[in-house]
């Protein structure tokens, strides 16, 4: 008899309703997931009452290991079931919000949001853990990072320095500063004389560059004070010691707001109008005043100005005509502009004829002082009136000058000076590290390419300064 007879000893096989066919299943039916790639071997019924599948399977599991299997856990007396169990992981169980990382826009809230509990993590010896993070992953309660805090941490540097005055009522003098762009990063300096701090109104600072643009140092003028030989000018440079950091950054003008910044705020702003301070605000105050004063002398101009020639060769001697003028001399004062014929001693007498071509008058103002003298064609002022002559000021010849500073690369013969300010009437020095140059005997010129030839090669670093003079009346 074949072995597949479904009679034999009256065996009758069962043979379940694969679960892929689920739609073919009648109530009370019996399915196994036996079929497919991955069959999952689950058990499921079809309610008799509803016609749902039931899975048979997680019914068991769920009974199973529900309350009523108990594990012993050390540290505690009693067993707790797996169901406590599972449910204690359950709710300590972290996992990452996102593990496609961090979106400040979208999470700081969360990071900010009082709710959030900042813990340490702990394991059952104990030990405690300390995660690892980046300075940019950690956030203050105003939602700036670390890294943030760490770029704006400024850290105060000081140097110092001094000013030896080489020449007697010296007024102009040249600084180097600590670091190349020293005034870029908003960094301070004051001046000192003796213990005496100097206002800023006293005097202005002209940065200096090199060819690279690079700010090196800085022209000082002072306005009224003059300062004897010998004298000692002390520095002090306040800085950002942290400003070589990456990262920091200056406020942008397009930051501030509108109508915010009073002039208390600003570095330097002065009332007066009379001070030639190109680093400086002149305020409100100061163009009223200049209105005024210059409303004032408009008015007060006619018949009181007058640029006259010298008539006398005599060096003791200054002598002028008004009468072209039609001008007669009285208590009203008058400013004379004179342009000497021959040079003069420093003791003179001012000859001056006023009045009209019927009413010739001289007046003589003698033992006037005029400290040097004074050369020919040279335009002096003098304030008179019919009683008294005052002497204001002879305007001579002065030396201007200009400079340009190359810096080194090593073995350098050739050092172009294209970027000194000079002109036809200019007298050009050159200076190596100090030293002063001379033409054929240390190096040639070649002023169609703006270059000198160096007799000696260069080494790196080494500094060649173009200085132009002219000399202005």
């Amino acid at each position: 008899m074949s072995l597949n007879e479904q009679f034999e000893h009256g065996r009758i096989p069962l043979k379940p309703l694969a679960f892929e066919n689920k739609d073919l299943a009648q109530k009370r039916e019996f399915l196994i997931d036996y079929t497919g790639e991955h069959p999952s071997y689950h058990l499921y019924i079809v309610d008799p009452a509803t016609g749902d599948i039931i899975d048979i399977t997680s019914y068991m599991v769920k009974e199973a290991f529900g309350s009523s299997i108990t594990v012993s856990i050390e540290g505690r007396e009693d067993p707790i079931t797996l169901h406590d169990v599972i449910n204690f992981i359950y709710k300590r169980f972290t996992y990452p919000n996102d593990p496609n990382g961090f979106n400040y826009a979208r999470d700081r809230d969360k990071v900010t949001d009082p709710k959030t509990n900042v813990v340490l993590l702990q394991d059952v010896d104990d030990c405690y853990y300390l995660p690892i993070t980046r300075a940019d992953a950690v956030f203050d309660d105003n939602g700036n990072t670390i890294q943030e805090r760490l770029d704006s941490i400024v850290r105060l540097g000081f140097s110092n320095d001094y000013i030896q005055v080489a020449a007697e009522d010296q007024q102009v003098f040249e600084i180097t500063y600590p670091f190349l762009n020293y005034p870029a990063g908003g960094n301070y300096m004051e001046l000192r004389v003796g213990t005496t701090f100097i206002d800023k109104t006293r005097y202005q600072i002209i940065d200096n560059e090199d060819e690279d643009g690079n700010i090196y140092g800085a022209t000082i003028t002072f306005f009224q004070d003059k300062f004897e030989i010998g004298r000692r000018i002390d520095i002090l440079y306040i800085y950002n010691a942290t400003g070589a950091l990456a990262g920091n950054s200056a406020i942008n003008g397009g930051q501030i707001a509108n109508n915010s910044i009073p002039i208390t705020k600003l570095e330097k702003a002065i009332d007066s109008y009379l001070i030639p301070d190109s680093t400086s605000l002149a305020t409100s105050k100061a163009v009223y005043d200049l209105y005024t004063e210059f409303s004032e002398a408009i008015n007060d101009a006619a018949n009181s100005n007058f640029y006259l020639y010298d008539y006398s060769d005599d060096h003791s001697i200054i002598e002028v005509n008004l009468n072209a003028h039609n001008v007669f001399l009285s208590s009203k004062l008058v400013m004379l502009h004179i342009l000497t014929k021959t040079s003069k001693n420093s003791n003179i007498t001012l000859k001056v004829m006023h009045g009209d071509s019927q009413y010739q008058n001289t007046v003589e103002y003698k033992n006037l002082k005029i400290q040097g003298g004074l050369a020919e064609n040279r335009m002096v002022k003098f304030l008179i009136n019919i009683t008294d002559a005052k002497y204001l000021s002879g305007v001579g010849e002065k030396i201007t000058a200009s400079r340009f500073i190359y810096t080194c690369d090593d073995q350098e013969i050739e050092i172009p000076f294209k970027g000194l300010p000079y002109d036809n009437n200019s007298r050009i020095l050159v200076y190596r590290n100090g030293v002063r140059l001379f033409d054929a005997l240390d190096y040639t010129v070649d002023m169609t390419k703006e270059t000198i030839r160096l007799f000696v090669r260069t080494e790196e670093g080494e500094r060649i300064v173009f200085e132009a003079e002219n000399l202005v009346f």
